[in-house]
């Protein structure tokens, strides 16, 4: 109404009837009035360029009146599992055989993250079969991830194959573990990661790598995802290497993040996934008996 400069709410009052309403107490004035720019100033910036477009931010963007919004396209990614003994998850195994839980882990977690355009496929160990997978994989991505196949071995055919293909090295073997024989190659605007077969190491090598990446993509800052906790028990560790060790995370009643390292930490062991909260990266030159060891960590998706 014309002149109002307090808002009194229903609750604190009683309706009297034939149109009489008692105020039962005192309300201060002002109270409650939502004043014109009170939130933010005519041409105030609501978010900066990189902002991640969330529910949130996509409520207050309609709320300022804003209809539109330039976002960065999302990559198409297509996953190449590899290997003549993986097998179909569900498969009745024989001698030498595994269950593909990789292909059904990278795709889960890339449209958990918001990717739609993902797609996967599986081949065996033979070249001419493997070359035409990530060719015809890398004509409809711009990006190419493969399992397997990235070692020493007679069968890790991925970094010869794809550098026959007109793919260029970028980095072949990361000192860390689990994980180490990561390959990344490029061809033109598309980007090939080899992460190795080991599930753990594919795990590893999607949350702390392969978001990386992605985060690239689409114009976002990676380092925004590093946090700190202090390690409440030794750490595994690889001797010369960065262990990146699966924790559970908690924080105590004074705000302190606590990251408790989980048994089984080996390349080819997922069971403590369900629990684990974290990575956290383990350096080797660290003095993994101090007492409070402050460690950097990173969110893993469930």
């Amino acid at each position: 109404a014309a002149g109002a400069d307090t808002i009194v709410r229903q609750e604190l009052t009683t309706d009297l009837g034939d149109g009489l309403v008692r105020i039962d107490g005192s309300v201060d004035r002002g109270t409650d009035v939502r004043r014109r720019g009170e939130e933010l100033g005519a041409g105030a910036a609501l978010c900066e360029p990189g902002t991640e477009l969330h529910a949130g931010l996509a409520g207050a963007l309609v709320v300022a009146g804003v209809p539109d919004v330039l976002v960065s396209s999302s990559p198409r990614i297509r996953v190449v599992v590899t290997g003549d003994e993986v097998v179909t998850a569900g498969t009745t195994l024989s001698l030498g055989q595994v269950p593909d839980s990789n292909g059904p882990l990278l795709v889960a977690t890339l449209r958990r993250w918001g990717l739609d355009d993902v797609g996967a496929s599986r081949v065996g160990d033979d070249p001419a079969l493997l070359a035409a997978a990530i060719d015809g994989a890398a004509g409809a991505a711009e990006l190419v991830v493969t399992t397997g196949g990235v070692s020493v071995g007679d069968y890790d055919l991925v970094p010869p194959i794809a550098e026959e293909l007109g793919f260029t090295r970028v980095l072949w073997k990361v000192a860390q573990r689990p994980g180490g024989p990561l390959f990344v190659a490029q061809r033109g605007g598309t980007l090939l990661v080899g992460l190795p077969g080991n599930p753990a190491a594919v795990f590893v090598n999607l949350h702390v790598h392969l978001r990386r990446i992605l985060d690239r993509f689409v114009g976002l800052d990676p380092e925004q995802r590093w946090q700190w906790g202090v390690c409440t028990s030794r750490p595994p560790s690889a001797p010369g290497k960065v262990m990146w060790a699966r924790c559970s995370v908690t924080t105590d009643r004074n705000g302190v993040v606590r990251l408790t390292p989980l048994p089984r930490q080996g390349s080819h062991m997922l069971s403590n996934l369900a629990a684990a909260d974290a990575l956290v990266r383990v350096d080797p030159e660290l003095d993994l008996d101090r007492p409070g060891l402050v460690l950097a960590w990173i969110p893993v998706v469930h």
